[in-house]
């Protein structure tokens, strides 16, 4: 073999040991990547845009009863009238008087509307209450408020208002409670008031005794449970004044307190028993020379409104 032709094979022999090793590096030698930018198909969503609070204010007029509310207290087929007063914060061309349909059978109103309410002006409302002879006996509550009218568009007296807001009811109600109670009267005595439905009135079987006693049930008055309820007439005797005559009870002078009650002067008084239990009475004259209280001596009953009903109620 010569040496041109050993050179040969001598040269093809490294060309492959390079391209074995090439093999091996390529092999051994980490992949790097280019990162390739993702599109996306999808069309970007804008951001919504905020949206605004809601505003607060209104520009309907405000009415402001006075007072907030009203207890009315009559008997079936009475009639009884009740003053009120309202103002508005803003004029006002034409309003009417919207009744609830709870009152609506037995409650009207005069004026039943008005043409005209100036702002900040005070405005009477009377109420009239009248349940027929056959009404059920009860507390029915419900509201009374002012609806706007409607008004001509070419009406120099309406503004904005008065045209946007034709037809709605005007912000604030008057919350009115009706008590359906018994009337009861005794002619002897000379006197009339109106009592709770579930009240038994009970008059004394003494002849020299003035009094009527009212239990709170019929059970009440079965089980012999103590009156809830006492109309005293008692002679005056001659030269005290009714402040006398109450302190004749032992009543210290810081117990007794003057109100007025329905126009009529009393003095209010409590007759202590200890303990926090006694009872509560409000006594004015019934005559020249007779006093007529009437006491409680549930102290609940005392403070509650039907008592102050049943006191206002009593006439003579």
């Amino acid at each position: 073999m010569n040496d041109s032709h050993l050179k040969r094979i001598a040269l093809i022999i490294a060309l492959g040991l390079a391209i074995l090793a090439g093999s091996f590096y390529l092999i051994a030698r980490p992949l790097t990547t280019t990162p390739v930018p993702v599109t996306s198909s999808v069309a970007p969503v804008a951001a919504p845009n905020p949206v605004p609070a809601a505003s607060t204010t209104s520009n309907r007029p405000v009415i402001t009863w006075t007072p907030a509310s009203t207890t009315v207290t009559v008997s079936p087929g009475e009639t009884k009238t009740v003053s009120l007063s309202f103002t508005s914060a803003k004029n006002v061309r034409r309003a009417s008087v919207e009744i609830s349909l709870e009152l609506a059978p037995f409650v009207r109103a005069e004026p039943a509307s008005f043409e005209r309410i100036r702002k900040g002006e005070q405005r009477t409302l009377n109420i009239i209450v009248a349940p027929g002879a056959s009404a059920a006996l009860g507390t029915v509550t419900g509201t009374i408020q002012l609806r706007r009218g409607k008004v001509e568009q070419n009406d120099p007296d309406a503004d904005e208002d008065d045209r946007r807001d034709a037809g709605k009811l005007l912000p604030q109600t008057l919350n009115v409670h009706v008590n359906v109670w018994v009337r009861f009267k005794d002619n002897s005595l000379g006197l009339t008031l109106i009592s709770p439905p579930t009240f038994v009135p009970t008059r004394s079987t003494d002849p020299n005794q003035k009094q009527v006693a009212f239990s709170d049930s019929e059970d009440s008055r079965q089980r012999g449970i103590a009156p809830i309820l006492v109309v005293n007439i008692l002679d005056l005797p001659q030269g005290q004044t009714l402040r006398d005559f109450i302190r004749s009870f032992g009543i210290d002078d810081s117990a007794i307190e003057g109100v007025t009650v329905d126009g009529r002067q009393y003095l209010k008084w409590f007759e202590s028993a200890g303990d926090g239990i006694g009872a509560t009475s409000y006594s004015t004259l019934f005559s020249q020379n007779q006093v007529i209280s009437i006491s409680t001596p549930s102290s609940s009953f005392a403070s509650s409104g039907a008592f102050m009903e049943v006191v206002s109620s009593l006439s003579f």
